[in-house]
């Protein structure tokens, strides 16, 4: 009799459980998992920031002496670009001519992130904090 109850039991869990598929149920995600549907924290987001400024702030720039910029992201070095460097467009995509790009891979959907622009004299031009948010390319200008 126990072995008539207890054979039921095992199917009905064994059923329950291979119905469970875990993974990331979030579709802003780029590994969002269309078959999940138990969430298991996995997702994983992608952004991206683009650094510009125009020719007036270059012209600016060049006419104090500067010759190179030293970007960084999150304390991080990110790139070295020319102040003559600029971009010609009013609102540049990200990985446009002129511009410093960074492209970022979170755990959550949106987080914010210090930056920091000096000259190669350690003299900061720009600093403040950018909040990146999932599958958007977040635009910051540059300016004096």
């Amino acid at each position: 009799m126990k072995k008539l109850f207890f054979l039921p039991l095992c199917s009905i869990l064994l059923i329950v459980s291979s119905c469970i598929k875990p993974g990331c149920t979030d579709s802003e995600a780029s590994n969002y998992d269309p078959d999940a549907n138990d969430e298991d924290k996995s997702c994983v987001y992608q952004s991206s920031v683009v650094f510009w400024f125009d020719e007036e702030t270059s012209n600016y720039l060049t006419d104090n002496g500067v010759i190179n910029l030293q970007y960084f992201f999150n304390s991080n070095f990110l790139s070295g670009g020319a102040a003559t460097s600029y971009s010609a467009e009013l609102m540049p995509d990200c990985g446009a001519v002129g511009t410093v790009t960074k492209d970022v891979e979170m755990v959550v959907s949106s987080k914010t992130y210090s930056y920091k622009v000096m000259d190669f004299e350690d003299y900061v031009w720009w600093s403040g904090t950018v909040e990146l948010k999932a599958n958007e390319c977040v635009r910051v200008k540059l300016e004096l």
